[in-house]
């Protein structure tokens, strides 16, 4: 019962495929059907969006900076617990050679971000940490553009209300910039997720609602895979689950 929503999912994928990137934030309580209608969405993109970025934000780090992006980082380098830090700076550089950065230019950073110790393979970096900070979020900003110029990027950041601030920061960095490249950002958050992003018409919002009675009603019937229930049974779950998908299921 979601096919509006998962239609617009749609559409402004094909915008940012077209090179009109969109921002669409979707917003609801927990368990009315935000990752399902993501699923649904992604499984029928799969063909068409080979680059992908997930973020996954935890409560368990929100005041661990920027964990969603050097968890990212470390999965598309395709990091090892054993792995040495060679092994892995040269994971990292492969990544970036293969999107056509210069390794001596965004690795020292990277690394900082990933805690790899740079010393001895890169100049040291001279800057007060601040502006470590900013050149941190840049480059990771630029592995985004570096993506979207080979091929559409779908970027997905899920439960954004746990996010922690600094990767907030980059991403309201990122919003406008998001406009001008192939690059789709779905956000996911329940509704106290309030960023102070403005209006851009590249960004939307799409907040979802409850099920209504019937289509509870339809969906008790699809779990039972046609086994009838007595319509009092039926009605007893409808009035009990609220219209929350996830209780009705």
């Amino acid at each position: 019962g979601r096919d509006e929503e998962t239609g617009l999912l749609l559409k402004r994928w094909r915008q940012a495929v077209d090179g009109e990137g969109q921002v669409l934030v979707l917003t609801g309580e927990a368990g009315v059907g935000k990752s399902r209608i993501l699923r649904s969405f992604r499984e029928q993109v799969e063909s068409e969006s080979r680059n992908r970025v997930l973020y996954y934000c935890s409560p368990y780090h929100q005041n661990s900076a920027l964990y969603p992006a050097i968890n990212q980082l470390e999965r598309a380098a395709r990091f090892e617990t054993a792995d040495t830090p060679e092994q892995k700076f040269e994971k990292l550089e492969a990544v970036l050679q293969s999107l056509d950065l210069p390794a001596a230019e965004y690795a020292p950073f990277l690394a900082n971000l990933l805690s790899l110790p740079a010393e001895e393979r890169y100049p040291p970096l001279t800057l007060s940490p601040l502006q470590l900070r900013n050149q941190i979020l840049e480059t990771s900003i630029s592995l985004f553009e570096a993506m979207a110029a080979q091929q559409p990027v779908l970027m997905v950041v899920e439960d954004a209300h746990w996010i922690d601030p600094t990767t907030l920061e980059m991403l309201t960095l990122a919003l406008d910039r998001v406009r001008s490249l192939r690059i789709f950002m779905v956000v996911t958050a329940r509704p106290e997720f309030a960023p102070s992003w403005g209006e851009h018409a590249h960004l939307t919002t799409l907040a979802l609602n409850r099920l209504s009675h019937r289509e509870c009603a339809d969906m008790v019937a699809e779990v039972c895979e046609g086994k009838p229930l007595p319509d009092e049974i039926v009605a007893q779950i409808v009035a009990k689950t609220d219209g929350v998908p996830l209780f009705v299921e």
